[in-house]
């Protein structure tokens, strides 16, 4: 993004889009702007710092040029010209920042490729020395064993056909040293070896016991874990069988009230209104036979009279 200022760019999307929508707003103000009128730009220029229109570098660039303008026609103004908080806009970079940022980064990750690279090296070049030394160290050790070895079967082969008389008889010093070293090396090897064997035997000794301990722990979890589900299922037993007995009670007592309420004379909530219902009709069966006889003595007296 160019402004009239130089080359810049923003750090991210959403501002340089910002930018551009504010390079458009500060065209058309532009096309509007009548410079003839100093205090028609005065308040203008009010308006845009209280209602914050732009929010980047291109309305703050725009800003302090007419905070430029309004300083040189200071004298047709009503009033002082506001500053401009240059803080409270987004600023874009240069673009020599930029790069100089990429350079660095890329060196900072060459430099990491570069020193990892370095210990790959370093470990590939610790490793074949360790194998050469191991090579060699074998391929001495093997010789050394095959000359012993043959030194030995010439000293059991070899049998003098005459004795010389006043000349010393060869003693194989040199090979019975060389081969009691290489039985002492051979030796300390077996024991080297015996002793990690004996190691491992306590190691595999050790990681049994603890195999075995945490087995026994976990059996007494599981036993006790086995012992709360017991228990809780023999109270859920005794809870349901409780609340079975509670319910055949109550069917008894229900089936009771029943019978005892049909067969009592008593009126009840089941048979309250048959009750009341009889009861009126033998009342107006009363009240009929008594207004029948009343009428029968008014005949009688009227025909008395």
């Amino acid at each position: 993004m160019k402004t009239f200022e130089g080359e810049y760019q923003y750090r991210d999307a959403a501002s340089t889009a910002l930018a551009q929508q504010e390079q458009s707003k500060i065209q058309m103000l532009e096309g509007k702007m009548d410079y003839g009128n100093p205090k028609l730009v005065y308040s203008l220029y009010c308006k845009l710092l209280d209602k914050s229109v732009f929010k980047t570098y291109e309305g703050y660039a725009y800003l302090n040029h007419i905070h430029d303008f309004l300083t040189d026609h200071a004298v047709a103004l009503t009033g002082p010209v506001p500053e401009i908080n240059e803080q409270a806009y987004i600023m874009p970079v240069l673009v020599s920042e930029l790069e100089a940022e990429a350079a660095a980064k890329a060196e900072e990750l060459a430099a990491q490729e570069a020193a990892a690279k370095a210990k790959e090296l370093a470990a590939q070049e610790a490793a074949a020395k360790a194998e050469q030394l191991a090579a060699k160290e074998a391929e001495v050790t093997s010789e050394s064993v095959a000359e012993s070895i043959a030194d030995v079967g010439k000293e059991e082969s070899a049998e003098p056909a005459f004795a010389i008389e006043n000349e010393p008889e060869p003693q194989p010093e040199n090979v019975l040293t060389s081969t009691d070293t290489e039985q002492a090396s051979v030796d300390a090897e077996v024991e080297s070896d015996n002793d990690d064997d004996s190691s491992e035997e306590s190691e595999e000794d050790e990681l049994s016991a603890d195999i075995q301990r945490i087995k026994q722990r976990n059996l007494e979890d599981l036993m006790k874990k086995y012992k709360r589900t017991v228990s809780k299922n023999t109270k859920l037993r005794e809870l349901l069988m409780f609340q079975r007995i509670a319910i055949l009670l109550l069917i008894i007592i229900v089936i009771v009230m029943l019978t005892i309420a049909k067969k009592s004379d008593s009126p009840t909530i089941l048979n309250y209104r048959e009750k009341i219902q009889n009861e009126y009709a033998s009342w107006e069966q009363q009240l009929k036979e008594k207004e029948q006889e009343l009428r029968e003595r008014e005949k009688k007296l009227s025909e008395n009279n």
